[in-house]
């Protein structure tokens, strides 16, 4: 009888148990999904920086799975930008975890501080949505960061005596107000400052920026080459940053005509119609620095009455040096007999590849060439000249000789 009683009391309690699990199964339906965990990083967050926010999601139920799980970040847009606000997993099983990834990013301007994030969790369950909400807090640090940009880049390749202007801004891109900001500019070399090489620029907002100017340029006394500076920013508190930069200083050639030298065929003395020769032109360098493809245009030679070469590549002139451009040439049979003025165009360039010109002129006495018949016309009145000249002679003589006897 006791033993009977037993089994109806194991049987009682086991159906409660039954029940218990099917209940718990069941009963909580708009709730089987918990956060587990939350992790950010980085760790340590300040303005700027891009966090990732990792939720662990736990399925407490042990029956039913969660099925298009939908997380949503919903931050405060004035100090936190969404990079990836949504992440959806297609399904949590039972009594298992799901991982979603959301990631942001802290604005520059947001002050230090503690800060909630809001989230939200949509899934389905048996064909009907639930939705759930949530929050994460993230601690934001102080912190000071100052940087110096230059706006207007100076040119990497410049002249002597080119003037340059730096123009920039120094930006606090901390969330602390930076005190007592001074900026100097540090150079080398015979560089000229054409502004105060220093300035006080004073306290700077967070999100503020200041702008800043220089003016210099390098002498033509200076040496050619690569010369380093910088731009540096510093408060009182040691927050420092500095923009590096290098010129590099060129001269720009100058070439002047030294010297112009004819020969003519047949070692004539005198240019004349018809004649072939040889001209010369020799090119100074008086800078620093190098003249590259120099070459020498001859211009309107047809219309001198002249024909030959018009072009003489003379390469390359180092500084200080010099070199010459040869042309052969002739006068036309029917060029005009004058004081003909050549004009010709040199054109080169810089170690900058700049490509430069400059326009001259020479002379060239041009004279009627003499026919053969002039000649021959001059010969006999030479001779007939002599002729005479001698026979006045001779008739001196003899009368010289009569008086004598």
């Amino acid at each position: 009888m006791v033993y009977k009683r037993m089994n109806y009391l194991y049987l009682f309690l086991f159906s409660i148990f039954a029940l218990g699990i099917i209940f718990a199964g069941t009963s909580d339906y708009a709730y089987i999904l918990n956060v587990d965990s939350s992790t950010v990083y980085p760790s340590s967050v300040y303005p700027n920086s891009e966090v990732s926010l990792t939720l662990t999601l736990q399925n407490i139920s042990l029956i039913s799975d969660a099925q298009n799980v939908l997380v949503t970040l919903h931050p405060n847009t004035e100090y936190i930008e969404s990079i990836k606000n949504t992440d959806k997993l297609d399904v949590i099983k039972f009594n298992q975890t799901g991982t979603a990834v959301l990631r942001f990013k802290i604005k520059s301007n947001t002050p230090g501080g503690s800060y909630s994030i809001p989230f939200s969790i949509e899934y389905f369950r048996d064909g009907q949505k639930t939705s759930i909400e949530s929050q994460v807090s993230i601690t934001v640090s102080n912190y000071s960061k100052l940087n110096v940009v230059l706006d207007s880049y100076p040119k990497s390749n410049i002249y002597l005596d080119e003037v340059v202007n730096l123009l920039g801004k120094i930006k606090n891109e901390g969330n602390t107000t930076l005190t007592g900001v001074s900026i100097v500019l540090n150079y080398s070399g015979k560089i000229v400052p054409l502004s105060e090489g220093s300035s006080f620029i004073g306290d700077i907002m967070p999100g503020e920026s200041i702008p800043f100017n220089f003016s210099i340029k390098v002498p033509k006394t200076a040496d050619i080459g690569i010369y380093d500076l910088n731009v540096q920013a510093t408060d009182v508190s040691g927050n420092t940053d500095t923009e590096k930069f290098s010129l590099v200083v060129e001269d720009i050639p100058s070439l002047v005509v030294s010297s112009i030298d004819k020969s003519i065929d047949g070692d004539k003395t005198f240019l004349s119609q018809a004649d072939k020769f040889s001209l010369s032109i020799q090119l100074e360098n008086n800078s620093k620095s190098k003249a590259k493809s120099v070459s020498i245009k001859l211009l309107d030679l047809n219309e001198l009455g002249i024909e030959g070469t018009d072009l003489a590549y003379v390469g390359s002139i180092d500084a200080s040096d010099s070199g010459a451009g040869v042309f052969d040439l002739s006068v036309l049979s029917n060029a005009k007999a004058e004081n003909k003025h050549l004009k010709f165009q040199v054109i080169y360039s810089d170690e900058f590849d700049v490509q430069r010109t400059f326009d001259s002129e020479l002379s060239l006495l041009v004279s009627k060439k003499q026919s053969s018949g002039g000649v021959w016309f001059t010969i006999i009145i030479l001779l007939i000249i002599t002729g005479v000249v001698y026979y006045f002679y001779k008739q001196k003589q003899k009368t010289k000789k009569i008086k004598n006897l």
